[in-house]
């Protein structure tokens, strides 16, 4: 986490120095979360503070919370059916979180074929026994075409291999990787409208 100097805090808050005080004397909880740096014991401010200055980060935040409880929410009441597809996927190991939008309009049957080589390149580069994908194919709202999320599970120590191999693979097309967290519910985004009619695979 980046902290900051108090009179840096100040240029970027445009607040005063008395506001800064009366800030952290109003609450003292959050006084606790500045690192103290140096013999001085300088009392730096961590940039997460940022938000309680400004307005649109203070939205931004509240918007970002509200997510992670929809996320729950979608997580408590989809795994309560223990037999959906969701469900098993959820409680299985995985490790990467990711989507792949085409630079040209793929067919459903194309993009199938794409995660299809994706996955046996990775089998034979890899030879790791941990290996499985699943993906869907959704179609675009507002333009032709398709793309894919997918969540992959890989042995700890190849997962930046993974990440670098899958980023060249598609390195003309527009990748998005993250750590996957079950907390955030990817699978049951990625499963949101159901499967019926839609192409997706469970790889292993």
């Amino acid at each position: 986490m980046k902290y900051y100097r108090k009179e840096e805090f100040i240029e970027l808050t445009k607040i005063s120095l008395s506001k800064l005080y009366r800030f952290y004397n109003e609450y003292p909880e959050l006084g606790n979360e500045r690192k103290v740096v140096g013999k001085k014991q300088r009392k730096d401010i961590p940039e997460t503070h940022l938000k309680y200055f400004d307005l649109g980060l203070m939205i931004k935040s509240d918007q970002e919370k509200d997510e992670k409880i929809q996320n729950l929410q979608k997580i408590i009441y989809l795994a309560r059916d223990k037999n959906s597809l969701a469900a098993k996927l959820w409680y299985m190991d995985w490790v990467i979180f990711g989507t792949v939008s085409y630079r040209t309009d793929c067919t459903k049957d194309t993009c199938y074929n794409k995660m299809v080589k994706l996955y046996n390149q990775l089998k034979s580069d890899l030879e790791d026994s941990d290996l499985k994908l699943f993906f869907t194919t959704e179609s675009y709202d507002i333009r032709g075409g398709n793309h894919n999320h997918f969540v992959i599970n890989c042995s700890p120590q190849k997962v930046n291999h993974v990440n670098q191999f899958i980023e060249e693979h598609f390195k003309w097309d527009r990748v998005s990787l993250e750590e996957y967290t079950p907390i955030e519910a990817g699978l049951f985004y990625i499963t949101k409208e159901g499967l019926k009619g839609t192409s997706w695979d469970y790889l292993f």
